[in-house]
């Protein structure tokens, strides 16, 4: 592991045991701190206690219509246990940045060519059922054309406006509840 990787593994370590001992000091939970601590630890360290979870990178769009209005898309009931919504976007691949990637997951989620206008936040998020940690960049971005096609990865999409999306949460069940922040 390089310098730089054990570096970055120990700030989130710094960080998440923080955040756990205030939840313990609250009563949370009745877990041993340092049994507690040692799980997390595993846990980042994924199946193989020698080796370090990297984040795993991926990219989303923000694509705003005429009136403001976001997109979102459902994941496809035949792809995916739940039909939750999310932005359009995914993993970055081998070989490729975060621009590039999402270039191609819009052509291929949405049928659509897209250009990126900025960067917006950076967020990470952890997924429990595979032990990984996703390190997310959202990037603000216009599409050509306006006729969505969508792949069979997705089963409908949905202009939501900042006012519905202060109910999202409650009307659509989204992929994480983490979305909602990096959007503010």
């Amino acid at each position: 592991m390089s310098k730089l990787q054990e570096e970055g593994f120990n700030q989130e370590r710094v960080k998440l045991r923080k955040t756990i001992k205030v939840g313990l000091k609250s009563g949370i939970s009745q877990v041993e701190p340092e049994n507690f601590f040692k799980k997390i630890e595993q846990t980042l360290r994924g199946k193989d206690s020698n080796k370090i979870s990297i984040p795993i990178k991926a990219a989303k769009a923000i694509i705003k219509n005429k009136k403001e209005e976001i997109l979102f898309v459902q994941g496809n009931k035949n792809k995916h246990k739940k039909l939750l919504w999310d932005l359009p976007g995914g993993l970055v691949d081998s070989g490729e940045n975060e621009e590039k990637a999402l270039l191609r997951e819009l052509k291929e989620e949405l049928g659509v060519e897209a250009q990126i206008i900025n960067k917006g936040k950076k967020w990470k998020f952890f997924r429990p059922l595979d032990g990984q940690w996703v390190s997310m960049q959202n990037y603000m971005c216009t599409i050509s054309e306006r006729d969505i096609i969508l792949s069979d990865e997705h089963g409908k999409y949905s202009w939501v406006s900042l006012e519905e999306l202060k109910n999202f949460p409650k009307r659509y069940p989204i992929k994480s509840s983490s979305l909602l922040k990096a959007l503010e």
